[in-house]
């Protein structure tokens, strides 16, 4: 009777020092996680922060481009802050038929600079099983560039030309 004791005893203390290590591997593991999200909201902050800068210029000069031709805005604001938050949707579901739709519905080059304005910055997270824990800031640009196909970018450009629009992304 003793041998079965001290089985169940070596069992419960192989099994007590498994659950201690698994808990200390989690918390250490969760620990590295969140250094690795405060490190990448550094990041973020920091690329808004430029991406503020680069934008004000584009303001001076849709402002100018308003005063010169006001029926030059086909929207209103509440209609530009509504496409870009459509955009980012489009883009994070990878929703290439709804990306064409809100640039089809650009019509001068004010349209695009407040369409540019307007979706700002955007945050991107990846948090799947797979991959680790990654955070990209993207202005509208970047969002093509990084999360549309390939030829997205030349076609828009085409789309634009053909409609007279010269402002470039």
């Amino acid at each position: 009777m003793k041998e079965g004791n001290d089985t169940l005893k070596a069992i419960a203390t192989i099994g007590g020092v498994g659950v201690v290590a698994y808990i200390g591997y989690k918390y250490f593991d969760r620990q590295k996680e969140f250094e690795t999200i405060k490190s990448q909201t550094a990041i973020v902050k920091s690329e808004t922060i430029n991406a503020a800068k680069d934008i004000n210029p584009l303001i001076k000069k849709v402002s100018e481009e308003i005063k010169k031709n006001p029926k030059s805005q086909t929207y209103s604001i509440a209609e530009y802050k509504s496409f870009a938050s459509s955009l980012f949707e489009y883009f994070k579901n990878k929703n290439i038929p709804g990306l064409k739709t809100i640039f089809d519905k650009v019509k001068t080059n004010t349209d695009l600079m407040l369409l540019i304005i307007y979706y700002g910055v955007r945050v991107f997270k990846t948090d799947n099983f797979y991959s680790e824990f990654k955070i990209n800031s993207y202005n509208l640009s970047q969002s093509i560039a990084n999360l549309a196909p390939q030829n997205f970018a030349l076609n828009l450009n085409i789309m634009f030309k053909k409609k007279g629009i010269t402002y470039q992304l």
